[in-house]
């Protein structure tokens, strides 16, 4: 059965000039479908050499696998040598067979890794897969932390760090150039790595590898607390709406955007008349009580919000008390 492909606006006819030229692989010409012209007799099919008929047969017979991304541990080939217990006729090997093959194995996985900084790039690769899970992160992330991380290495800044270190610190700024931000409280205590040290080391590899980083706006933070403290769509949209109006007075509250995502959400709460605890927010985004009681006062006095709230009590909306 002749397969044919249709090329529109890839090449007319030089007899009746039509656009409707096609490709035959079974014959291997380049021709005209609406004069039979042959164009082109020596076209070679660059397809598989096998016919499918279903997808299942289809994807039984390929004999290719994914293509290989910045995340994978190795760039060669992943045939690894199994370790049998029995030769083809069935029988249990004797300890000699069993000694070889293993060695056998231990050579070709050391083969594989035969490049400086290779075997310390394949246990990064396992940490980052570990981390990446703890996290909840994306694929497309993981690529680009371990685009990051391989890209450290070669400039030496994992020398003298650990490899949960420098991993850390590498998901710290691939999440800010992913745009989907992790603060590095929330990072530091999901992993249980030093803050300090993930910090120093995350500054190290913006600097010496010449990243652009952007600042993560509060927007980017929103969502997530609001999901991570289980509140309803009302907190959540006057949340968004307090943000909006800071962007549109172009307020810098604080340095964190964190801290003034969650700084508009506990004011949301007193707005709608659901506050949400001042410990469970700060939690969540990280950042003690006085530090998001603060936020608070900022965005109150930026926006000339009518709330008010006595130091260690719960905030109320303001009221207005008339003699009798």
């Amino acid at each position: 059965m002749a397969s044919n492909v249709l090329m529109e606006d890839e090449e007319a006819c030089p007899d009746c000039g039509s656009g409707h030229v096609v490709q035959d692989y079974v014959r291997g010409e380049l021709m005209c479908d609406d004069c039979g012209l042959v164009l082109n007799g020596n076209f070679f099919d660059r397809g598989p050499e096998w016919s499918a008929f279903t997808p299942e047969e289809r994807e039984s017979k390929s004999r290719v696998g994914p293509p290989v991304g910045a995340g994978s541990s190795v760039l060669n080939l992943t045939t690894d040598i199994p370790l049998p217990r029995k030769d083809w006729r069935g029988k249990s090997l004797d300890t000699r067979s069993k000694d070889r093959f293993r060695r056998m194995r231990t050579l070709h996985r050391q083969s594989k890794t035969s490049a400086p900084g290779e075997r310390s790039l394949v246990q990064a690769h396992r940490v980052l897969e570990r981390m990446g899970s703890q996290l909840s992160l994306p694929q497309h992330v993981r690529s680009e932390v371990a685009l990051i991380y391989k890209r450290a290495m070669k400039e030496g800044l994992v020398r003298g760090r650990s490899i949960e270190t420098v991993t850390a610190a590498s998901i710290y700024v691939g999440c800010k150039m992913t745009g989907l931000p992790r603060t590095l409280y929330e990072i530091c205590t999901t992993l249980s790595q030093d803050r300090r040290k993930v910090r120093k080391a995350a500054s190290a590899i913006t600097r010496n590898l010449r990243l652009k980083v952007p600042l993560p706006e509060p927007m980017d933070f929103l969502g997530r607390f609001c999901s991570e403290l289980d509140v309803d769509q009302g907190i959540s949209r006057r949340a968004a709406q307090i943000l909006s109006d800071l962007t549109d007075i172009q307020a810098v509250t604080s340095k964190s955007a964190s801290g003034t995502a969650g700084a508009s959400i506990y004011i949301a709460s007193i707005m709608e008349g659901r506050r949400v605890a001042q410990k469970k927010i700060s939690d969540v985004v990280g950042i003690s009580e006085v530090t998001l009681r603060s936020r608070c006062k900022e965005i109150k006095r930026l926006l000339d919000l009518e709330l008010e709230w006595a130091r260690g009590r719960s905030p109320s909306p303001k009221k207005t008390f008339t003699g009798s």
